[in-house]
């Protein structure tokens, strides 16, 4: 960097990142050629041309080389050599390349890979020799220098050699910088005549070629030229690095004192490195290992202290996409939606985000970026990778997020506009040099633990060294006084047993019994046995003597909280014994193996497969006289330990005795009942959510469904019955409690388990109890209790009933007062109930017993919902007939509708005129629709009575007496005969309306104003108004005439309605039929024959239905009488 440069890079710095800017221009300029690869090497495979090589006055080489052509060729070098030799070169002006397409791979492939991987200035390939080398002969080390050549000043920064295919091993190539010191070493391949390797290094470096072990090698040294331009003569060459080390010392020592600078100063490496236990300052690699070691040395004399940090940088933005932001991007589908054609894939998304990142990023207000990140630390370690944990890393957050991300993610989902919105994660990973000047900073030690297992665990030295014993004080105390860091119990755990095994394997292999005794009390292994296995234990029994570790199994083995590691410890211990033929000891196994049995542990879940091992070795009655009752008794034992154990012994019983098999089944009868005594009436298991604040719960009806296959499996069905009872118990109590879970929830979840179980198992009598009780009671909770809203639901229920008892048990459960309950809890749910009874519960005609119950049954359903459904409106009214006939009771329940809307007339509205003219007037109409549909005619009784009744009432009420019909002589002349006028004079004629409006024009509302005020007297004699409304635009002239004046025309329309709503009937005939006696009178009404002053045959309505206590249900003889006691049968419908 030019001086003046510089100093305005620091001149423009804050006063306290100045020391950063001296140290960043020093790294750069005086160690910047230390910071780029000195050498690199590829291998090209086999796709590489053939360069056709041609030897001046020998001839074409083959390649992969021949034995044939390695020796000729020797033996044609050897005429101008002064002596034989094993190897020969030949100059850029012998050899010849025939193949135009090599000199093409070697500039287009070889030199740009080189200029890339080393970090050069353009520049060209120009051939420089070729070596052929045998086995047993090596070459002598070559320098390359940078010169330049007279003829066009051309410069030499670097060379390359390619190595043509050739068989041959060994001969592995050495690059060293002496001035460095640095020193680089590649093997060559193993397959050598398949591929061509490329070695490529900077000017300046010392090449060594080891000897061949047999074949030969044929190489090219190809030497990069760069053209010079400008005044720069002095290409980049790796050079002593004192003067740059004394520079940085300097700047160094004037950072201790400064108070202004920061206390700590970060440099980031060239390299990406990964964090892990065994992580190092070795673990650096060129060019950073060169910077580190430049560093070491002025750290130690400085005070300094020097640290390697791993640390990732996080970078999130809102991101939103419009449907159309993503059009650049090429896709043949066109028919695709734009956004689903983009997000068809991830690598599409990830490829838009980089093109238009910083378009799509979302601004809030003020242009401010919805974006955060920050730094997180993943691992800090000293020079020998010793994890130190650190105060203070406010210093460390610089500005590392240049280039590529390491990672990338996009978190989005597309909402209905057609727009891809989500969080865009970015990570960039790096790895920092941390310098500190303050040598009482702040630093103590991290969690070593990783680092000390892997250390121990790679170390196989049969001594105790140095570093060992600081290592295995280091893990001692780790597991003495863990980290405060939270981590879950499981993963704390792990790392005891790991540091358990490895600590004892050292004492072994030191034979350090204290070791072991230390390990043992940091571990805790007396009461934590598996920490280190039967392995562990016979290890230290092979290893220590047996009087010195008699006590510590005596007492592992006594407090050992695991029975099956007790045991399991004994038995690999005694046989461990037997092989040494040592008796005590085999003696000592046997004498507290018995001690272990009479005094077990609590046992739980985990060990059941030992429990079933020791079954099976000491028999069923051992069992039983040992453990049994303690397990019963004092334990308290979980529901899981009985079904494991039971379960167990089913799957290992072919391991018993026949002759004990009463013993046997006895015993899996017992755990079984104790299996359901354990269960909970409505078990629940606990989710597996990490990110959960509550532990949430959830039925677990697989506990129940594998204790009932159990009890079935083992023909100990009364156990069954047993917790049917109690869940059938607990439901009751437990109706309106408020759980998360009620009865019902069980039920619906175990009652297609139990119907899948009693259809595999077909020995078991499914219509008896235990099953027979469960289903019963499953419908009576489902039918009262469920929502019955989705198909399942009703299915479910449907295959409860039926193994339940079918319709008798049907009949026991809708009674009156549950039907009455269900109507008015949630109808439509019952409505599809009946519905779907009807459709699944239907006996074959020739079960006429079932058939006349479920009759019965749904006919009392049906009667609850016409009492309770809603009948406002025309439409509700004919679902509700439309339901009765769904259900195959219509011709027995459909009387009953009619009754209800002729009884709601008169209960709702007295006058009977709203709810006549709307609902009961159409309905005669759809009533002949529906019916005709099922063969039921209008002259049949009672719909000849429904619609006598409505006609009457209709005729009495609603139309009545024809009004006379004068209009005043001044309102049938009125105005001038324009159409305005013609308007208002109509309006005067006709229409049953009261109020006019006119609302045109000023010009036009003025002029009809006009004609008003010219005949004012006749028409406000005729009793009409108006007046002109001066409020909105535009202002409106409004006329109201008379309320007599509108009643000639009402009557018209309803009479002409009511000749109607006869022809709807049908022909006179068939209107004859219904109306009977009425026909004439009725008749008559409808076309105006009574005079004003003629009385009508019937004056309003029968006084039958006007009876203040109700309505009398004029259609009950027609279907069952009310006392029940002459009933005729209800047939169902197909």
């Amino acid at each position: 960097m030019p001086p003046n440069t510089r100093r305005e890079r620091r001149r423009s710095a804050p006063s306290d990142r100045r020391i950063l800017v001296d140290i960043e221009d020093t790294l750069n300029d005086d160690l910047g050629i230390h910071r780029v690869p000195f050498t690199y090497s590829r291998e090209y495979g086999m796709d590489t041309p053939n360069p056709f090589v041609h030897i001046q006055d020998f001839g074409k080489i083959g390649l992969p080389l021949s034995e044939r052509d390695a020796q000729a060729l020797i033996l044609f070098h050897e005429k101008d050599a002064s002596q034989p030799t094993n190897s020969c070169e030949f100059s850029n002006c012998d050899v010849h390349f025939m193949n135009p397409q090599w000199e093409k791979w070697v500039e287009n492939t070889v030199a740009k890979d080189a200029r890339t991987l080393l970090g050069l200035p353009p520049c060209e390939c120009e051939f420089g020799k070729m070596m052929l080398l045998s086995a047993g002969s090596a070459a002598p080390s070559l320098q390359s220098f940078r010169q330049s050549r007279a003829s066009d000043d051309r410069l030499v920064f670097g060379t390359v050699e390619i190595l043509l295919p050739s068989w041959f091993t060994g001969g592995d190539v050495t690059v060293a910088y002496p001035a460095i010191p640095y020193e680089w070493t590649t093997t060559s391949p193993g397959e050598s005549h398949f591929s061509t390797p490329v070695l490529g290094f900077r000017a300046g470096a010392v090449q060594t070629i080891a000897p061949l072990r047999s074949g030969y090698r044929l190489s090219e040294s190809l030497t990069y030229n760069l053209v010079h331009s400008g005044n720069d003569s002095h290409p980049p060459t790796p050079s002593d690095l004192a003067a740059a080390k004394e520079k940085l010392r300097g700047i160094l020592d004037t950072w201790k004192t400064d108070a202004l600078s920061p206390e700590v100063i970060p440099i980031k490496l060239a390299h990406k490195y990964t964090a892990g236990p065994s992580f190092s300052s070795m673990s650096l690699c060129h060019p950073d290992d060169i910077l580190l070691s430049c560093l070491q040395s002025l750290t130690a004399d400085l005070h300094l202290r020097l640290l390697i940090v791993h640390v990732e940088h996080h970078r999130s933005s809102f991101v939103s996409i419009q449907g159309d932001d993503h059009s650049d991007i090429e896709d043949e589908e066109d028919s695709i939606r734009p956004t689903q054609r983009f997000y068809r894939s991830q690598n599409e998304l990830m490829r838009f985000l980089e093109l238009y990142d910083d378009e799509n990023v979302y601004s809030g207000s003020d242009g401010v970026e919805n974006s955060s990140g920050g730094m997180v630390v993943k691992q800090v370690v000293d020079m020998e990778g010793m994890p130190v944990t650190e105060e203070d890393q406010s210093g460390w957050e610089q500005d590392y997020m240049r280039g590529r991300p390491d990672f990338k993610d996009f978190d989005c989902n597309v909402n209905d506009k057609d727009e891809v919105t989500g969080d865009y994660l970015e990570v960039w990973k790096d790895t920092l040099l941390v310098l500190c000047r303050d040598p009482s900073w702040t630093i103590r030690a991290g969690d070593v633990f990783d680092y000390v297992c892997d250390h121990l665990e790679s170390s196989q030295s049969p001594t105790a060294g140095t570093n060992e014993i600081k290592l295995v004080d280091a893990l001692l105390q780790c597991c003495k006084n863990p980290q405060p860091r939270k981590r879950p119990a499981a993963d704390k755990e792990t790392k005891l047993k790991q540091a358990a095994v490895l600590l004892v394997k050292a004492a072994s292999r030191w034979n350090d019994i204290d070791l072991f005794f230390k390990a043992a009390e940091a571990c805790d292994i007396r009461r934590k046995i598996n920490r280190i296995g039967s392995d562990g234990f016979v290890t230290a029994y092979h290893t220590f003597p047996w009087l010195s570790v008699k006590a510590f199994f005596s007492d592992a083995i006594t407090q050992g909280e695991s029975n099956p590691d007790r045991t399991d410890v004994l038995r690999t211990l005694k046989q461990a014994a037997e092989v040494k033929a040592d008796a005590d000891v085999v003696k000592w196994c046997q004498e507290i193996e018995e001690s272990v049995y009479l005094n077990l542990k609590p046992v739980d879940e985990t060990q059941v497969n030992w429990l079933v091992e020791l079954i099976k070795e000491r028999g069923v009655s051992f069992f039983r006289d040992r453990f049994f009752e303690s397990f019963k008794c004092d334990q308290n034992l979980s529901v899981r330990f009985w079904l494991s154990l039971s379960q167990n012994l089913i799957q290992n019983q072919h391991a018993f005795d026949s002759l004990a098999r009463e013993t046997f089944d006895a015993l899996i009868s017992e755990l079984a009942a104790l299996a359901v005594q354990c269960l909970p009436a409505f078990p629940l298991k606990e989710e597996s959510d990490e990110n959960a604040v509550a532990p949430e719960y959830q039925m677990d009806i697989d506990l129940i469904k594998d204790i009932i296959g159990l009890c079935t499996q083992t023909n100990n069905l009364k156990h069954c019955g047993t917790y049917f009872d109690a869940l059938h118990h607990a439901s009751r109590d437990a109706l309106g409690s408020g759980q998360k879970y009620p009865p019902w929830h069980f039920y619906r979840s175990l009652a297609p388990e139990i119907d899948a179980l009693l259809t595999s198992t077909p020995d078991v009598d499914a219509s008896s109890d235990p099953w027979a009780s469960f289903f019963q009671a499953a419908a009576q909770i489902l039918v009262c209790h469920s929502p019955l809203t989705a198909d399942s639901d009703l299915e479910l229920l449907t295959m409860t009933i039926t193994r339940a008892g079918g319709v008798m048990t049907l009949e026991t459960i809708l009674t009156a007062a549950v039907v009455a309950d269900l109507t008015k809890k949630d109808l439509p749910s019952f409505e599809r109930l009946v519905v779907h009874l009807y459709s699944n519960l239907l006996p074959a005609p020739s079960a006429s017993v079932s058939r006349q119950s479920l009759a019965g049954i749904i006919f009392s359903c049906v009667q609850a919902v016409i009492e309770n459904a809603p009948i406002s409106t025309v439409k509700k009214v004919e679902k509700l007939l439309k339901f009765c006939f769904t259900v195959g009771i219509g011709r027995q329940s459909y009387p009953l509708v009619l009754d209800r809307i002729l009884a709601q007339s008169v209960a709702n509205d007295p006058e009977g005129n709203t709810y006549l003219k709307d609902v009961l007037v159409p309905m005669i109409l759809h009533l002949k629709s529906i019916l005709t549909d099922h063969g039921i005619s209008l002259i049949e009784q009672p719909c000849k009575t429904f619609c006598l009744t409505v006609m009457q009432r209709y005729t009495s009420i609603i139309v009545g007496k024809k009004p006379p019909h004068t209009i005043h002589t001044a309102l049938t002349s009125f105005g001038c005969g324009c159409n305005y006028c013609d308007d208002v004079k109509a309006f005067f004629k006709n229409g049953v309306q009261l109020t006019h409006h006119v609302c045109a024009v000023a010009k036009v509302r003025a002029h009809v104003e006009e004609k008003f005020k010219t005949q004012r007297v006749r028409i406000e004699a005729a009793g009409v108004e108006w007046y002109t409304l001066r409020t909105g635009s535009p202002h409106s002239l409004v006329i109201t005439k008379p309320k007599s004046m509108s009643l000639y025309p009402a009557w018209e329309i309803n009479s002409r309605r009511g000749v109607e709503l006869l022809d709807e009937m049908g022909d006179e005939k068939t209107q004859k039929v219904i109306l009977g006696e009425h026909y004439l009178w009725i008749h008559d009404v409808l076309h105006g024959g009574p005079g004003t002053s003629d009385a009508l045959p019937i004056e309003g309505l029968p006084s039958r239905l006007l009876a203040p206590s109700g309505i009398k249900r004029m259609f009950d003889d027609d279907i069952d009488s009310e006392d029940g006691s002459e009933k005729k049968k209800i047939k169902l419908e197909e």
